[in-house]
């Protein structure tokens, strides 16, 4: 039990039910047994609501199954008794109050179900910090490296084009490593709970914005402003496959697999330790190709546009 509990603590799954090993014998017995559920908290409400009707429907299935056998078994008892009894007037009246007694013992609802929801959120702000930390972090990160793109498109005929790689990317890591403070204090101000250390999940945003900016920046790197349709295109499979708008078990094999490449999944896992690691690869790989196209000389249309214009003018 502990063992499953812990893979749900990791999102690996949704709900675990519990059915105790004296269930049957507190059914022999004639007393009410008990069926837990554990429905994961942290998963997305869509996936919840499933889980919770998936509940339900096994709570009502077993009853019904235990009702028909506990129903069949009273009937057998009845035999016996009218095969060892007279059928005169005692004896009938016997029968009769020996079936209402029976009837009036069986339970409708013999299993009784305890839902119980680890990972809750006492607040229905803090069930929307993962899909709201993902869509600002994403976009916000999409609209500076095109900010970012449009200056350094002005500055490259008075710099190289190593600076102004190194300077984009001390500007990401400096960007990254400050907008945690201002999600951490809005946090606080709507008091939604952290239960970790601030110093990881300072660290843990501070990884998951930087590898949002380093993603990002690389179609703009390879395509210029053309690129910013290609992280429109990423936005919207990251909100598909990250896990917060429906669980990555629902999806397709083929978007389960895409999610792994994208940075948005382990944002939403929230996995401070486990995760961060994948998300240091992504902006590892990120980083790596941004460079391979600068090697590569690749440019927009606007840098050549800007570029032929001087040539002309001088």
């Amino acid at each position: 039990m502990d063992e499953a509990l812990e893979e749900m603590n990791k999102r690996e799954t949704e709900m675990v039910i519990q059915i105790p090993s004296h269930f049957m014998t507190t059914l022999q017995e004639g007393k009410q047994p008990f069926i837990y559920y554990w429905i994961n908290q942290a998963s997305p409400i869509f996936s919840k609501s499933i889980m919770e009707q998936a509940a339900n429907q096994v709570t009502n299935e077993l009853n019904a199954n235990v009702f028909a056998k506990q129903t069949a078994s009273g009937a057998a008892v009845f035999i016996q008794q009218l095969q060892q009894l007279r059928l005169d007037l005692p004896t009938e009246q016997a029968i009769a109050g020996a079936i209402q007694s029976q009837l009036s013992a069986l339970e409708t609802d013999p299993v009784k179900k305890i839902i119980k929801k680890p990972n809750e959120a006492s607040e229905f702000s803090a069930n929307l910090v993962p899909l709201m930390v993902i869509i600002s972090s994403f976009v916000g990160a999409m609209v500076m490296i095109m900010q970012i793109h449009e200056a350094s498109s002005f500055l490259r005929t008075a710099h190289s084009k190593w600076s102004l790689f190194l300077g984009r990317q001390l500007i990401n890591v400096t960007v990254a490593f400050l907008l945690p403070l201002l999600t951490i204090g809005l946090m606080r101000l709507f008091s939604v709970e952290i239960e970790e250390p601030l110093y990881l999940v300072y660290l843990f945003q501070g990884v998951m914005f930087l590898t949002f900016l380093l993603f990002a920046q690389v179609f703009v790197y390879l395509f210029g402003n053309y690129g910013m349709a290609f992280n429109i295109l990423a936005l919207s499979l990251q909100l598909v496959t990250s896990g917060v708008l429906i669980s990555r078990d629902l999806l397709s094999s083929g978007y389960r697999t895409l999610s792994a490449f994208l940075p948005a999944t382990y944002g939403a896992d929230g996995m401070l330790l486990q995760k961060m690691t994948s998300l240091a690869w992504i902006a590892s790989v990120a980083l790596i190709i941004a460079a391979g196209a600068v090697v590569a000389g690749r440019e927009s249309y606007f840098v050549k546009a800007i570029r032929q214009k001087n040539i002309i003018e001088n």
